[in-house]
């Protein structure tokens, strides 16, 4: 990153990009509200935000699955039906 900032670049595998299309049209549509943000994208490559050295599966296994559904659910509820259309996110 230029700025410094560290980042994660991500190569999404064949079965990821035939099971979830669209997966970085919702990342850029979060913008990094309840999930990383996608800084950039090429072919079946990402760069993300780093969102840090703790892993999913740590606060799955701390937290469990129900608390981490929750919490998602709270930060993303308000954006869950508009997700659903792709409509732009309003500002």
């Amino acid at each position: 990153m230029t700025d410094g900032q560290p980042a994660a670049l991500k190569q999404a595998s064949l079965l990821a990009q035939k099971e979830v299309p669209g997966g970085n049209d919702y990342l850029r549509w979060l913008d990094g509200d309840g999930a990383v943000r996608l800084l950039n994208e090429h072919g079946d490559l990402s760069l993300m935000e780093w969102a840090g050295e703790r892993t999913l599966l740590a606060h799955l296994e701390d937290q469990g699955d129900d608390a981490a559904t929750a919490d998602r659910g709270r930060r993303g509820r308000a954006a869950s039906c508009d997700a659903m259309t792709c409509r732009p996110r309003p500002r």
